[in-house]
Order: structure tokens, then sequence, then C-alpha cells
């Protein structure tokens, strides 16, 4: 069974989830613990592993599109010039690496999608994990557009939706908000929920993206439980509340930091970066310093227009 996700991070958590080992610990993990806090987390952990059911298979059967569709021009059939060009943009927040990013991203998903679709064509079953995170929805309608558009629309596939919470066997509440804040030791328990996606569904999903692409808005979120189409000052107000809150010359990655909280994933930090940008380009904030080699655009403080 291929297992497919939306995001490099859930990439990562579900490479462990696929995997024999019990990860405990690490330096991030510790980090601001107190000796009984990271002991407590610890056993916490423990229980969790005990309690594991992880995924059958390899990672070679780990299918990684981290596309971030639910940003810029969709109207291409396969990753090409158009999602290279939108990820670009998005990644120029991360000078010395953006360019690169983005084209290594189009060019692996594009050789995933096709070893995909070559070993769904042989009967092979699809298990794709998503959610109401505006770029995993986006994944999973386009995939089903990608197997529609293949002459794949009968495909096994098995949709596995995040839930809005659930508590784990050592007790602990969870509410992630997409895939790559879901422990591995809590996907194989997860994965029991999918729910099969006939041919008439895929077919539908299909036709939806379909409709996304010909509308080809520059900007998609789930609203009330459906993907449409939005503009993209959408999340805008966010950020401005966010810029009121603070000094007059503010740092620009604390605004972010908050945006990202409050929004609760809904969009990501070069999203946010980008809309800032487009405020300085009309005059409603200025730059003060500029990052250092290396850093991020967003390292740097920014100044509020004086009324």
């Amino acid at each position: 069974m291929m297992e497919v996700v939306f995001s490099e991070s859930a990439g990562g958590a579900l490479a462990v989830a696929l995997g024999k080992g019990k990860p405990i610990g690490g330096v991030s993990a510790y980090i601001g613990m107190t000796k009984e806090e990271q002991k407590q987390w610890e056993e916490k952990e423990r229980r969790n592993w005990d309690a594991a059911e992880l995924l059958p298979g390899s990672r070679d059967d780990q299918m990684v599109l981290p596309l971030m569709l639910s940003v810029g021009d969709i109207d291409e059939q396969r990753p090409g010039p158009k999602r290279r060009e939108a990820l670009r943009r998005l990644f120029a927040v991360y000078p010395e690496e953006g360019d690169k990013a983005a084209e290594t991203m189009v060019e692996t998903a594009r050789h995933t999608l096709g070893i995909l679709l070559s070993r769904a064509g042989q009967g092979e079953r699809i298990r794709l994990y998503y959610s109401d995170q505006s770029d995993e929805a986006c994944g999973a309608w386009w995939l089903m557009n990608q197997l529609t558009e293949a002459g794949l629309a009968n495909a096994a596939v098995t949709a596995v939706k995040l839930p809005p919470f659930w508590q784990t066997p050592a007790g602990d509440i969870l509410e992630p908000t997409a895939w790559g804040e879901v422990p591995p030791h809590q996907w194989g328990h997860l994965a029991r929920q999918g729910q099969t996606w006939k041919s008439d569904l895929i077919r539908h999903l299909s036709e939806q993206w379909q409709q996304r692409k010909r509308e080809n808005a520059p900007l998609r979120a789930v609203i009330n439980g459906s993907l449409i189409s939005v503009p993209d000052t959408l999340y805008d107000p966010l950020i401005r509340q966010a810029i009121e809150e603070q000094a007059p010359v503010f740092r620009q990655a604390a605004v972010i930091g908050q945006v990202l909280m409050r929004s609760h994933g809904c969009m990501g930090d070069a999203w946010i970066a980008m809309r800032m940008e487009e405020m300085i380009r009309r005059g409603e904030l200025s730059a003060v310093t500029i990052p250092a080699s290396g850093d991020p655009t967003y390292h740097r403080l920014l100044r509020k227009r004086t009324k």
C-alpha cells in the first residue's frame, strides 16, 4: 500500500511511523523543560510508543507530494513551470535557498507522482492523509484529479482525515491542524479510521479540482468544510490585527509568530511574509533594518506608517 502525504513535515512523521524504532527524547524535545518535566515527558512517550500501531510497509511506500497547492497558479495538469514559480515566490523569504528548493520540490513531486500512478495502475492500494488545512485538502483533491485524468478513477483509495482532537494512550489531548503535527506513534491508530473513496467520489472531487483550476484564484482555503477559491487578502485582517498590537517599530518575525498561532496553521510563515511585503509596497510599513546574510527576509525590524 502506498502512503501519501502532502507536506515535508508530514513526510518526516510518516517515515518514523513506517519504521520500527521508538525515538524518544532529543535536544529539541527538551528545550525549556526541567529535569522533572523531561522525565514525565519521556514516560508519556514510552507509554504512547508501547501502545503504538506502526504502519505496515517500508519507506519505499511513502509518497510525499508537498506542492502547496493552496497558493498561486494551478492551471497546469502536472507540476511544472507555474507551480515552480508559485513556490519560488513563497520561498523568496529564504533568499539563499528558495529557488533551488522550488526546483527540487517540483521535480521530486513529478517523479513521485509518476511512481504513484504507475503502481496504482498495477492495482496497488493508496492511503492518503489529509485535513482541513488548505494545502492538504488541495493535495487530496488534486490527486483525485490526477487519478481520474490517468484513467484510474477506479483505483483503491482510502482517505484518512485528521480528526479535530483525540486522546492518546498516555492521556494527552492532541489538537493538531495538519498531519505534520501528528506524533509518529499516533499514525497507526488514526489510519484505522480511514474511509474508502469509491470511483464516483473520486470523479466528483476531480471535477471540484477542475473547477478550482478554472477559477485559478491566488489562494484556496477550506471554509465551512468546503474547499473554495478566495482572494489573496483573506488573511490580511489577522496580520493587521497583530501589527496593531506592536510598538511603532517591531520585529516582523514576532508578528508572523502571532499570526501562525492565531490562525491555527491556516497559512505558513512564507505566505504571511509575502503579504507583509505587499503592505510595505503600499507604504503601510517600512523596513528599519535588513536581515543578516542567510537569514529569512522577515528577520528584520519594521516601522508602522504614522497616521
